[in-house]
């Protein structure tokens, strides 16, 4: 790449250049917000489940008759304290099925020290609805975020938003 300086305007040109490369300094995030598509962090427990669940790239619908529990995994920032998350899940329900009540269990923390957290949502027919679980502590900054679903016939369940929280900006 070259720029065009004459000679004798070669120390403003240079200040240009090295104004022109340096990032201003940003302070880190004391806030993380992400959004995932289902398909791309759940799964049926057993693959004989998989044969009603219909994975799209913006979700996952069971197309069946019986529930079927789905499991989603999060990844957690380390950097994160250990307080404070918040895990949002919605769900729709596809045709013109009456409105339903979708169970989870949140499960935040390690294989040694997990702690569970019950949430319902009803979808209303032709509808959708967000069940949110805040002040998620996963007990240590290392730890994860996953849930479990007993997805009703019909229902999808498209994005995934979870929110990560540090006041001393370390995200």
């Amino acid at each position: 790449m070259s720029f065009p300086c004459r000679m004798s305007a070669a120390a403003s040109c240079a200040l240009g250049l090295f104004a022109m490369l340096h990032a201003p300094a940003a302070s880190a995030a004391t806030e993380r917000v992400q959004r995932v598509s289902a398909t791309a962090v759940c799964e049926a427990p057993l693959p004989v489940f998989d044969t009603t669940l219909r994975k799209r790239p913006i979700g996952i619908t069971n197309q069946g008759g019986p529930s079927v529990f789905v499991s989603c995994s999060l990844p957690a920032d380390s950097a994160a304290p250990p307080g404070g998350a918040s895990v949002s899940a919605r769900f729709a329900m596809i045709g013109e099925a009456p409105p339903v009540t979708v169970q989870c269990q949140l499960v935040a923390g390690t294989a040694d020290a997990p702690t569970y957290t019950a949430g319902s949502i009803v979808v209303p027919a032709a509808g959708s609805a967000w069940l949110t679980w805040n002040g998620v502590d996963k007990g240590t900054a290392s730890a994860t975020l996953n849930f479990s679903c007993h997805l009703p016939s019909g229902v999808d369940l498209s994005t995934i938003m979870y929110r990560e929280v540090d006041a001393a900006g370390g995200l």
